[in-house]
């Protein structure tokens, strides 16, 4: 299963648009009202920096087979893991501005962070790196 994603993964236009899509999709959820329902519903407290971790590492690894097979940059780990921290702290200091109707929160940066890290460290370690 894990290389048919991959394989999916490696096609250019393929990598392009699920990163487009992730990154309207975190945007969205990020920076709209949140519901009376208490969206997701939550099991536990702090349930939503769960959320925050496996978002930022779908999106790191997303921006990574971008950048790598779409872009074709040098450094594509580098960069996608830069773009992706830049995406959780522009949009959480967005959340800043009452029109938004959110609250910012410095603990959903570093669960973000965090999130980045962890995809960092899989592509490291699981994704061969053809970047030389």
């Amino acid at each position: 299963m894990l290389k048919l994603i991959l394989r999916l993964l490696a096609h250019k236009y393929t990598s392009f648009f699920v990163a487009v899509l992730l990154t309207i999709t975190i945007a969205y959820l990020s920076l709209k009202q949140p519901s009376m329902e208490g969206g997701f519903g939550h099991v536990f407290r702090g349930q939503d920096k769960m959320h925050h971790l496996i978002a930022y590492f779908v999106i790191t690894i997303a921006y990574y087979f971008s950048i790598q097979f779409y872009f074709r940059f040098k450094a594509p780990l580098i960069m996608a893991t830069i773009g992706a921290i830049l995406l959780g702290i522009i949009l959480e200091f967005l959340q800043l501005y009452s029109i938004f109707g959110r609250d910012f929160d410095v603990i959903d940066i570093v669960f973000n962070f965090m999130g980045v890290i962890f995809a960092f460290l899989t592509i490291k370690k699981i994704i061969p790196i053809t970047e030389e």
